[in-house]
């Protein structure tokens, strides 16, 4: 059954044949049996007939059959021809897909590769005979690149669109993993059904690489790299962009490029964009872009246009340092030009020469004042040899060995010497310089000043000589001084004793008067006088003994030794302890310093200042009276504060004055020497006295003392 049913030829000769047999003799033996019916001939006529009739057939089938047989065999040769030509182009085509430089192989409908070319052989590394037969999956670990995840199966896809483009990881026989650019299309015969898949690889590998460099260079680049277009607008932006100005690249992007740029710049950068839009190119040019906190960075942009895409690629540089930078040293050469200026001023006005020695060159250069220095002429020229020439022949020598330790040793140099102009006037110079070295080492320059000191010299001069007899002017002024005080003890003894005795007399014969009349009555008046004659007399006699203190206190030796003031402080208390019982005292004492100088000197001093205290607070129900100290790291500082009638400050410059009294309420008796005794003492311990006061307010008086101890 399966030849009759056979599709092949002899399955259509066998329909044919059989099917002709079987129905041919049936119609014919019909047809005789009609006509055996209506008696048309005889049944020997109708068995003859169909003998004849059946042997008509069989000839007619085999002449059919021969005729088919024999168109089969011309259809057979035909075809042998045909596919010799099909064999033949498809062996050039093959050979023309040896040539390829993609690798192209045929699987079939279970995958497996039925067809390999020269280039999968090179790519892949197995033969034709190597691959064939195997699944191509398998056979090549083929994996989808990230990029094509989402198409998880190739062959599906196939089946259904026909055909599938994309990015596939393969794996050599080395082991090597490539990436290919992948095109495939389903294979199907005549009748439409698949018989397989061609496969076209292209080996991407090293493209890929180049352009993940690429990609990684845009992304790192610390330069701005960008795509723009003609229409004004980013398209494509690294993000050293949103590093550099602050903005997301949503927010460069939907902005044109002119709003971020500083609006004295926007027409130059119109200007440009313009120039680019022609097919020009942008080389160095500079622009301030506005960051996203409102301030301005400086780029500087290299740029060129591609007219068929409409695209600008761009690169820019931050140059915002280089500017600051720039305006620095612009400020920098502004504040140096006006330097040098007033430079030049100072040294005209000083009358300073500058001079500058160049080694390399062996080469001197004055300045004007330095040449006049030297009694040369503005236009004259000047060297090392002309230099020597014009020193004093006493300070050559020694000159040359200043300038030779400077320079061989980097010390300075500072001498004098003697120019001797060509004109023969002698001039007296202070030469002050300075060694330049360079990174070697080795000298390079010797630069400095020059400064008349011709007028210091003389007086120096003049100040020795006066120096040579000032021994024997201190001697003659030491012997004035000596007589000065012989007399001085003089009048103080005639003071003591001369001017005693008349008041003694006075005050004597007043006590008798007033004895002898002490039996009769006597007015009002006459009573105050002699009593006004009394007391003046007592005045007058303690105004004697303070101005002989007074006298003595410039006079007497001082006896310098660490002084305890708390101990001072409590013996003046001890002589004052009438004074003070007297009125209503609150006496505070802080714990004091100790102090360097005369202890009997200084007892005065305090004795002094503290009887002033309780003088001037007799007025008030309760005397204040503080004594403290403050020191510093030059001076200890005492202080005697009240909370007396005080004093203006307007007249506190004749506080210490001899004689001087700011109060002249007879209830508050005094001299008016005992502040100018204290000043006197404490300006002889190297000190310094001064008081602070207000009306009513009370006083503090203050005195200092070197720091001895």
């Amino acid at each position: 059954m399966q030849t009759i049913t056979s599709e092949l030829n002899g399955g259509s000769i066998a329909y044919r044949l059989i099917s002709s047999m079987l129905v041919l003799p049936l119609v014919l033996g019909l047809f005789i049996n009609q006509g055996l019916r209506a008696n048309y001939y005889s049944t020997a006529i109708g068995i003859s007939l169909i003998a004849v009739s059946s042997n008509i057939i069989y000839i007619l089938l085999v002449w059919q059959s021969v005729k088919y047989l024999n168109k089969i065999k011309d259809d057979h040769q035909k075809s042998v021809e045909a596919l010799g030509d099909i064999q033949k182009s498809l062996m050039q085509q093959a050979a023309l897909l040896d040539l390829a430089y993609e690798a192209i192989f045929v699987r079939d409908a279970k995958s497996r590769i039925t067809y390999w070319n020269k280039a999968a052989e090179d790519m892949y590394g197995w033969t034709m005979a190597e691959a064939t037969e195997n699944v191509s999956h398998t056979l090549l670990q083929t994996h989808i690149s990230q990029s094509y995840s989402e198409q998880t199966d190739i062959d599906n896809t196939l089946l259904k669109t026909g055909n599938w483009q994309g990015e596939l990881i393969h794996t050599c026989k080395d082991g090597k993993r490539i990436i290919v650019e992948s095109r495939q299309v389903l294979v199907c015969d005549s009748l439409g059904m698949p018989t397989g898949f061609l496969e076209v690889n292209r080996d991407i590998t090293e493209r890929r690489i180049v352009e993940k460099e690429r990609d990684r260079f845009f992304t790192l680049s610390l330069d701005l790299l960008c795509t723009a277009g003609f229409d004004g607008y980013f398209k494509h932006l690294n993000p050293a962009f949103e590093k550099t100005l602050g903005y997301t690249q949503k927010e460069l992007l939907s902005l044109p490029i002119l709003d971020f740029i500083h609006e004295e710049d926007r027409a130059n950068t119109k200007a440009e964009m313009d120039n680019l839009a022609k097919g020009g190119s942008t080389l160095n040019f500079e622009n301030r872009y506005r960051c996203k906190d409102g301030s301005y960075k400086w780029l500087v942009w290299n740029s060129v246009a591609d007219p068929e895409s409409g695209l600008r690629y761009a690169a820019a540089h931050d140059i915002t340092e280089r500017k600051q930078v720039e305006q620095m040293i612009r400020e920098q050469a502004e504040e140096l030009r006006v330097s040098r200026e007033r430079l030049e001023f100072l040294i005209r006005g000083a009358e300073l020469g500058v001079w500058y020695c160049n080694f390399p060159l062996d080469k001197i250069i004055w300045n004007e004042q330095c040449k006049a220095h030297f009694g040369l002429p503005l236009d004259a020229e000047v060297n090392f040899d002309l230099f020597y020439h014009l020193l004093h022949p006493d300070d050559r020598e020694l000159t040359r060995q200043a300038i030779e330790y400077s320079v061989n040793n980097a010390a300075g140099y500072d001498v004098d010497y003697r120019t001797v102009a060509p004109d023969g006037r002698v001039r007296w110079i202070r030469a002050i310089g300075k060694t330049f070295f360079d990174a070697t080492g080795k000298p390079q320059r010797f630069d400095g000043i020059t400064i008349d000191i011709s007028d210091r010299k003389r007086a120096q001069e003049e100040i020795r000589q006066l120096n040579e007899t000032l021994e024997e002017r201190v001697k003659k002024r030491t012997v004035q001084l000596e007589a000065a005080n012989k007399e001085l003890e003089s009048f103080s003894y005639s003071v003591s004793h001369d001017l005693r005795a008349p008041l003694r007399h006075i005050a004597g014969f007043a006590d008798l008067l007033q004895k002898r009349l002490g039996s009769t009555e006597l007015d009002e008046t006459s009573r105050r006088y002699l009593s006004i004659i009394t007391e003046t007399t007592k005045q007058a006699g303690k105004l004697i003994d303070d101005l002989l203190t007074f006298s003595r206190m410039g006079r007497t030796e001082m006896r310098s030794t660490i002084v305890d003031m708390n101990q001072l402080v409590q013996e003046v208390q001890r002589d004052l302890e009438s004074e003070i019982r007297k009125s209503q005292v609150r006496l505070t004492v802080e714990l004091l310093p100790q102090a360097q100088g005369d202890p009997s000197m200084l007892r005065l001093v305090v004795h002094n200042l503290l009887e002033n205290a309780l003088k001037y607070t007799r007025t008030r129900t309760l005397a204040e009276i503080h004594i403290g100290s403050s020191t510093n790291n030059e001076q200890v500082v005492f202080f005697v504060r009240d909370n007396g009638i005080g004093f203006d400050m307007r007249y506190v410059h004749k506080m210490f004055g001899v004689f001087q009294r700011l109060h002249s309420d007879p209830q508050f008796e005094g001299t008016g020497v005992g502040l100018a005794n204290v000043h006197r003492i404490i300006h002889r311990h190297g000190g310094n006295v001064w008081a602070e006061g207000e009306l009513d307010q009370g006083a503090t008086f203050y005195f200092a003392l070197p720091r001895g101890i």
